[in-house]
């Protein structure tokens, strides 16, 4: 946890908004950064929509957390 939230976490079926930034794990190159597009990115968790890890983590961070997931 980067920067903790608050709030409730959400759960299966609940609709998520995420900003999110990926990088190169050797060398930190940057890959895709959704703040470059505008809004966040949103979909449904449990829905299969997303990587595993996006479905795992996320039920556990709370509304305005920063994480980083590797």
């Amino acid at each position: 946890v980067l920067c903790p939230g608050d709030g409730l976490c959400p759960g299966r079926g609940d609709r998520v908004q995420v900003h999110y930034n990926c990088r190169l794990t050797s060398g930190g190159d940057l890959l895709d950064d959704s703040r470059g597009r505008g809004p966040p990115f949103s979909f449904t968790l449990g829905q299969g929509d997303v990587i595993l890890g996006w479905e795992r983590a996320l039920p556990s961070m709370k509304r305005g957390e920063r994480a980083a997931l590797v």
